[in-house]
Formats: C-alpha cells, sequence, structure tokens
C-alpha cells in the first residue's frame, strides 16, 4: 500500500504513478518479480478493437486481468 508521499514524506500530487519492481536473492542475483494492481472498475469501453476496463483514470487491457472478485457487502443488521 503507498500512502501518496514521496522519500522525504511529502505528499504527491494527484495523478497517474508508475512503479518499478527490481528484486534480488540473498547473492544478490536477481530473481523474477509479479507486480498488479488492484481496485474497484468504473467501467468498461472497446478502445481501438481493445476490450479494457477503467480504473477511474487507468486503463486495463481485459487481457492482462488475472481475476475479477465480487466485494463483499457489508451487512447493516436489518432486515
Amino acid at each position: 500500500h503507498w500512502d501518496g508521499k514521496d522519500a522525504n514524506g511529502n505528499q504527491l500530487e494527484n495523478g497517474l504513478y508508475g512503479f518499478s519492481v527490481v528484486a534480488t536473492d540473498a547473492e544478490d542475483k536477481v530473481v523474477q518479480t509479479a507486480q498488479g494492481i488492484q481496485g474497484s472498475v468504473t467501467g468498461i469501453q472497446l478502445n481501438s478493437g481493445v476490450v479494457v476496463l477503467n480504473m477511474g483514470e487507468v486503463e486495463i487491457p481485459l487481457s492482462s486481468v488475472q481475476a475479477v472478485i465480487e466485494k463483499p457487502t457489508t451487512s447493516t443488521g436489518s432486515t
């Protein structure tokens, strides 16, 4: 989870940010990693013949989606 702050603790502007990961083992050899994002889908569209899911301003090609999980509903205790 990223708190939206830079390495000096300064709050950064809202916007789209990218990240990269380079992981090494105890012998400083590079090891494979997997990174991804999760969030709520805000829309679905056809973009140049490719189906994409929208998460706010982020577009994710449907071919890159690994799982879609329904968010559990919370019970209010009333019937």
